[in-house]
């Protein structure tokens, strides 16, 4: 058993596995490159928690003066999922999409582009409007927090790759 496991570790370093979050001596390391990326999303309310959400997973501040820039959209749509026989709509879905693209702010070149989705579901109450409107906003915080949590993992591996490619 002990045999395997110093085989595995062999064949991991050989493989080219390196962490994200790695220490290189001298040279810049992704976690000091995370701070230098500052979040644009748009205007309004949904926009300001994805910003706020992405920073938060990121463990980054605002920086306008950042090497990075990524800009973050959020769209959603509302579609009835579960519809009762006589014709209303029990349970809905949320279907969130996120585009992005992250931009070296030196030179403009687009490094990365992509689209993260995730879709959320809340049920509708017949009788409570509230708790319909407490279940509906409780799933969009849920499926911002998951879209900020899909960006927690895209971001530095773009990073990461990006400062390879330079060193």
């Amino acid at each position: 058993m002990r045999w395997f496991g110093i085989l595995a570790l062999c064949w991991i370093s050989a493989c080219g596995f390196k962490p994200v979050y790695e220490v290189n001596e001298g040279r810049l390391d992704t976690a000091d490159v995370i701070q230098q990326v500052q979040v644009v999303t748009a205007d309004g309310w949904e926009g300001n928690r994805l910003k706020a959400a992405i920073e938060d997973e990121l463990h980054i501040l605002d920086n306008p003066n950042a090497r990075y820039r990524l800009e973050a959209g959020l769209s959603v749509a509302s579609e009835a999922f579960i519809i009762e026989p006589d014709g209303l709509a029990s349970r809905y879905t949320l279907r969130m999409s996120s585009p992005w693209t992250l931009i070296r702010t030196t030179d403009d070149v687009v490094l990365k582009r992509g689209i993260l989705r995730r879709d959320v579901s809340y049920n509708v109450s017949e009788d409570a409007d509230y708790s319909t409107f407490v279940a509906q906003e409780d799933a969009m915080q849920r499926g911002i927090q998951a879209i900020a949590e899909l960006y927690g993992v895209r971001i530095p591996a773009v990073l990461n790759a990006a400062i390879r490619r330079t060193q």
